[in-house]
């Protein structure tokens, strides 16, 4: 069976208007403080994550150690505040069981891996991989994960919390890969991003795509263009 024999890969083809017209992420929904306070609280906890563990020499261990970890903590965030954001109590069995049933959920969004490489062909110069990171990957991966993944995911199981914490964890996955300096620092950057996501996800769903965006470029414009430097001063 190949991957487009898949009944639900056909079906989103089908249907991929409802993503246009009845997606559960709003282009704009309203303005709050509570925007700048996730986005506050992401860069925190992303920055402390990252800068702590990368010290260690043992920060991939640590890190792929630390993981599952890190997603009960956003489990439970999701199940004793998520009423807040509007969230309802979720089926836990239902999410193990569509993460298990629809693994390739996990790896259908990782072609924004190579996004960074087709822009490398546009965007020349010294600053170049730093202007990619800071600006069109974010909105490219925002696009991917807090539109297209969690309405998929949305799509399959009509939860909105499992959608949610599911297309999280995809968006920090796809983060295994990354170096850090010269080094691997995947391990690390998938706990970091996986708060990330967390937070911008709620960002996405309560207030708008369009400032889920904004913080992620904010956030990755100052880790490419400024922490470097206050790190090293």
């Amino acid at each position: 069976m190949s991957f487009w024999d898949y009944p639900i890969v056909n079906e989103i083809i089908n249907n991929f208007w409802f993503f246009q017209t009845d997606s559960i992420i709003p282009i704009f929904q309203e303005l709050s403080i509570m925007i700048i306070i996730l986005f506050a609280v992401a860069f925190i906890i992303a920055s402390i994550i990252d800068q702590g563990l990368h010290k260690s020499k043992y920060h991939a261990i640590i890190g792929l150690a630390l993981f599952p970890v890190s997603v009960g903590i956003i489990i439970a965030l999701t199940t004793y505040f998520g009423d807040f954001f509007g969230f309802s109590q979720f089926d836990f069995n239902l999410l193990v069981d569509t993460a298990i049933n629809h693994w390739w959920i996990f790896l259908l969004f990782w072609p924004v891996v190579g996004f960074r490489l087709i822009m490398r062909l546009f965007i020349k110069g010294e600053n170049a991989d730093k202007v990619i990171v800071g600006v069109p990957v974010p909105i490219f991966e925002e696009l991917a994960f807090r539109l297209l993944c969690l309405n998929t995911i949305y799509y399959i199981t009509q939860s909105l919390e499992i959608a949610f914490l599911l297309s999280t964890i995809a968006f920090s996955l796809i983060h295994l890969p990354n170096k850090s300096g010269d080094r691997w620092g995947g391990p690390v950057k998938i706990n970091a991003t996986l708060f990330m996501g967390f937070c911008w996800g709620l960002i996405a769903i309560k207030y708008g795509l369009i400032f889920s965006m904004l913080a992620h470029i904010i956030h990755n414009s100052i880790g490419v263009f400024i922490l470097p430097k206050i790190i090293k001063e």
